[in-house]
């Protein structure tokens, strides 16, 4: 404790002084004395403010690993905080992702079974058609045959009137 032999120095200085003057004895004792005392506080007040000074620093530094320890304490749950919002993120992500591709997914099979429909009732409606046409086809080969046989019978009769009429005339 360097300092507090520095801080006694002068007052142990100022009471060998007083010694050397010439007072009377009784009087120089008692301020030697007082002297003394002051030596002795000024010792026990250094010894105070030298522990009071390692105390502080005590504290200090105690103070110091605390606040450190309290950031890093607040820095690893920012960083936790950060890592959970990233994972959530993500979860979210990947979640809508999912329902995307069912909709998606739902969305194509759907389609898919519309264009079936409408393929399978245009087919239908060409056989239909197809049947339709077959059966006009049929129809008219049918009617000509008819119209053909009618009009050979209307040209027998209108033939076998006009030879009748020209052996009447004849």
């Amino acid at each position: 404790r360097p300092h507090i032999d520095h801080v006694a120095e002068p007052a142990a200085s100022l009471a060998d002084r007083l010694c050397a003057e010439e007072r009377p004895t009784e009087k120089r004792e008692e301020e030697r004395a007082q002297h003394l005392a002051e030596l002795a506080q000024g010792r026990q007040g250094a010894v105070l403010r030298h522990d009071v000074q390692v105390a502080a620093v005590a504290s200090a530094e105690q103070k110091r690993q605390e606040g450190d320890s309290y950031a890093q304490q607040k820095k690893d749950e920012a960083d936790q905080y950060v890592s959970d919002r990233h994972q959530e993120m993500e979860k979210f992500e990947a979640d809508v992702k999912g329902r995307a591709d069912d909709y998606s997914q739902t969305t194509r099979s759907a389609a898919d079974d519309y264009a079936n429909q409408v393929r399978a009732n245009l087919e239908n409606q060409s056989k239909v058609i197809e049947g339709n046409i077959q059966g006009l086809k049929q129809f008219e080969t049918e009617y000509r045959a008819r119209l053909t046989e009618f009009l050979t019978q209307l040209q027998a009769q209108v033939s076998d009137t006009n030879n009748y009429n020209s052996l009447e005339n004849n």
